[in-house]
C-alpha cells in the first residue's frame, strides 16, 4: 500500500471530477449525509418531488451562492449549499486522510505503480 505521502501526491494529481467521484464513493459508504450531487433538475426531483415548499425552504436557509454552480449538497441542517467544481473538489480534499484508509475505494482511481520510488520497487521484489 502507498504511504500516505505518496497517496496525497496521487490524490493531488487527480482531475477534480475524479476527486469528487471518489469522495462520493467514500461518502456513500461511510458518511452519506456529506455526498455531493449534480445541481440539476434530477436532484430536485429526487429529494423534493413530494413537497416543493421544502426545496424553497432548503434553498432560502442554505447557501445558494450561484444558481449556475455545478454541484450541491446538504449542510448539517438539511439546507442546500451550492458548490462550483473547484469548491466541490476542495470539499473532497478535506476527506483525504479518511479516503486513504480505504484502499478498496481508491485503487480503481490511483495506480500505485505510478507513485512508487525505485527503492520501493526493489523492496517489493
Amino acid at each position: 500500500m502507498l504511504s500516505y505521502e505518496k497517496f496525497e501526491e496521487a490524490w493531488n494529481d487527480l482531475e477534480r471530477r475524479d476527486k469528487i467521484a471518489l469522495f462520493n464513493e467514500y461518502a456513500c459508504e461511510y458518511c452519506p449525509d456529506d455526498q455531493i450531487y449534480n445541481f440539476d433538475e434530477d436532484f430536485f426531483e429526487t429529494y423534493f418531488s413530494g413537497n416543493p415548499m421544502d426545496a424553497v425552504r432548503a434553498a432560502f436557509f442554505g447557501e445558494i451562492t450561484c444558481w449556475n454552480d455545478e454541484y450541491i449538497r446538504f449542510n448539517g441542517y438539511g439546507n442546500l449549499v451550492s458548490m462550483s467544481d473547484y469548491q466541490a473538489a476542495e470539499y473532497a480534499d478535506d476527506y483525504t486522510k479518511e479516503i486513504y484508509e480505504h484502499e478498496e475505494l481508491w485503487s480503481s482511481y490511483i495506480d500505485e505503480d505510478d507513485y512508487l520510488d525505485d527503492d520501493e520497487d526493489l523492496k517489493e521484489e
